[in-house]
Order: structure tokens, then sequence, then C-alpha cells
């Protein structure tokens, strides 16, 4: 019997005013590293906006409310997380969207594991089936959304269906033009699908991050376990540092700001509330009343589909 699958989707709202850069950026300054691209998402045309504007607001349930929130919450230490990797070009949309996040919501609903490739390649979810139908067959960028939207009408193959991140063969640039061959495989896709929708979540104030906590930590409905989300930022003159000896996870890397160009989508995995950092420099960790921008006290945890080097070999493909 077919298992028909009910999933909630966050979709992270940040900023969609601006237009955005299609030109791809190799941010890895190790050149003989893999790269890091960066820049790929599409410009948000009016159309897109409206698509944008017409995603429904996370409303969180009534047990959600009452669910006290614990201080660290990493959902990366799920088995229904699948291993960092590298993406292909500026499939950073389906990365973040698909391998990263619907791998893990669908696992968590079946509760199978993702996090081991040698094992569980038949519990992930390939980059390009939903990329190369939205890439222009040039490699170029995709809203993670629009991914979703694939899968909620036609399902999805998994890994050990499709063949790895992406169907692998002898032409470099064919993997980002190769459609799926076979009813009988487009139709065991339709096990794995989008059906409960997705959701966005304004963060620009405190209500908003802490709905946004609520569903890393308990998917909005009081539950045992919790989500995943995406967001883009401009990566091109990020700035990144360490955490000092005062906060949680002290060494690790912590971006101080983003950058002006190249936008790239990832994936918000956790958060902790015992991370510290002084970005005025008056010696002191504050959050003041009514300016986030100044808060001290308290960081997300983000995935990134750029390999277990980025930002460096000690954080392991997190920030």
């Amino acid at each position: 019997m077919k298992k028909h699958i009910l999933l909630l989707m966050l979709w992270l709202l940040t900023s969609l005013a601006m237009q955005v850069s299609a030109q791809l950026i190799n941010l890895n300054p190790n050149p003989n590293d893999n790269p890091w691209w960066a820049g790929g998402l599409p410009e948000i045309t009016p159309e897109i906006q409206a698509e944008l504007d017409a995603i429904p607001m996370l409303t969180l349930s009534t047990k959600s409310l009452s669910t006290p929130l614990p201080s660290i919450v990493d959902n990366s230490q799920k088995e229904w997380f699948r291993p960092i990797f590298n993406q292909d070009g500026g499939s950073c949309g389906q990365a973040s969207g698909i391998a990263y996040l619907f791998t893990y919501e669908i696992n968590r609903v079946r509760n199978l594991p993702a996090n081991n490739n040698n094992l569980h390649a038949a519990n992930q979810y390939p980059t390009h089936y939903t990329w190369n139908y939205l890439n222009k067959g040039t490699g170029a960028g995709s809203w993670y959304y629009q991914g979703w939207n694939i899968i909620n009408t036609s399902g999805i193959p998994s890994v050990e269906e499709y063949g790895g991140l992406w169907k692998p063969i002898s032409v470099a640039d064919g993997r980002r033009t190769i459609w799926e061959t076979g009813y009988d495989k487009y139709n065991s896709s339709m096990d794995n699908r989008v059906i409960d929708g997705y959701h966005t979540i304004n963060v620009s104030t405190p209500q908003g991050l802490e709905a946004l906590k609520h569903w890393i930590n308990d998917h909005a409905e009081g539950a045992e376990t919790g989500g995943l989300a995406n967001f883009a930022c401009y990566m091109w003159g990020a700035k990144y540092e360490f955490l000092p000896p005062e906060s949680a996870d002290p060494g690790k890397r912590i971006v101080r700001n983003w950058g002006n160009d190249g936008y790239h989508a990832m994936t918000i995995v956790g958060y902790n509330d015992n991370i510290k950092f002084d970005f005025d420099g008056d010696g002191q960790f504050t959050n003041p009343e009514g300016n986030m921008a100044e808060w001290e006290i308290g960081a997300l945890k983000v995935a990134n589909s750029w390999g277990p080097n980025w930002p460096s070999q000690n954080d392991s493909g997190f920030v």
C-alpha cells in the first residue's frame, strides 16, 4: 500500500525587495578545493514576488505556544539529517530545499535514517531532479519553493533511484540537463510528496524569531521534535569571526555580517541561546530591547552546501 506523506515545509522570509545577482561567484579562497558557488538565485521579478507574497505565514498551535523552549536545539544531529555535501553550480535553492530540508522532513515523518551516504541512499533526495526542470539547461538558479511545488505535483525519486546528487554521466554539463525517464520511476516517485504545503516566518521581530525557534524545537505544533528552515542572503563579502571563551562553542565561527552580492540559499538546523559575541566592542554581551540588530546573545545554526571545509575544516560545513 502506498503511503502519502503529509509534510509542513517552512520557507524563511528575509528581505525580498532586493534584486539579486544571477552571476555565479566562487567564494572558496582555496583554488585547489571544491568551489563555493554563490549568486545563483534568480532575480525577484514581479511574478516571483507575487508567488512569495502568496505563501501563508506560519501560525503556532496552542500546544506549541505553551511548549517551553530549551536553550539549545540542534536538528543536524538527528538521524534524518543527511551529511554535508558540496553543491553543483547554482543549485543552492534545491540543495537547501530538497537535499537538506525535504530529506529531513520526510524522514522525520517516516522515522527513517538519512545520515549515512553509503547506507541510506533510499532515504535521501537529489538536488538535480527538481533543479533540472528549473535551471533552463544552463545551470541557472532556482528558489526552494519552486522545487517543493514540483514535488507536490509529481513527487521525487530517492538518491538510490535517481543516482547520487545528480545523474553521473561523462559530459560535465550534461548532469544539468538530464530528466528522469520511465513511467515506473515517475509512478514510484509519487509516494514522496509535499501535501501540507509550506509557510513563511518574518523574523524581523522578536516574536518572529520566537516562532522560528518553536518551529525548530517542536514543529510549531508542540511535537517532540522540530524542523528545518531555508533562507537566502548575500555571501560575497560576508565576514566571519571566532566565538570568544565566554560563549558556548568557543573557537567556532560566527557570521559577523552578510555580504553585498552573491545571493545564496542555506538551511537553518538549530539554535543556541548560549552563543555570545561582542558586536559593538564594549566588552559586554547584551540584547537591548527593541533593536534585534544589536543583540549579542543567542544564535541560529546554519548548514551550507559548500562541503565540510566551509568556512573552515574546524566548522565542518556549519556556522
